[in-house]
């Protein structure tokens, strides 16, 4: 299983101890040197990219993988709704795209404008001192 990841952290180690392919694209250099002392496998890529360039090079990262690549994207760092879209395209058919936090107003929008099925889930999480709403919308079979 393949997964792009817009901010790295638990979820990539997660994903890594699952034995699942991981890229990583994540903006703070300090926090990817931290996760990079954490893992050394073979199945992660790391993509650091500063958001001097108003977030461009970070958003843009996934274009560099053709479309259909990814079997889950997940959209947990800067620039969400400029991720989401850039998203889209790279989700497999019957491949999902999680978005974090979607109980932000600033993300409604973004959401609603993806004509896929979505499942909102609301739980707790570590370090959150209030309950956490992420959206699993999943791409529909061509």
């Amino acid at each position: 299983m393949r997964v792009f990841e817009f901010g790295g952290g638990g979820s990539t180690l997660w994903f890594l101890d699952h034995g699942l392919e991981v890229v990583t694209d994540e903006h703070d250099a300090a926090w990817a040197r931290i996760l990079e002392q954490a893992t050394a496998s073979a199945s992660w890529s790391l993509l650091v990219h500063s958001l001097d360039d108003g977030g461009a090079a970070y958003v843009d990262a996934i274009g560099d993988y053709p479309d259909g690549h990814f079997d889950l994207v997940v959209v947990d760092g800067r620039y969400r709704v400029r991720c989401v879209a850039a998203s889209l395209a790279k989700v497999r058919p019957g491949g999902m795209l999680v978005v974090d936090d979607t109980d932000r107003e600033r993300y409604a929008a973004a959401l609603e404008a993806v004509p896929w099925p979505r499942a909102d889930i609301v739980g707790f999480a570590p370090a959150k001192p209030s309950l956490s709403y992420a959206s699993v919308l999943v791409r529909p079979d061509d």
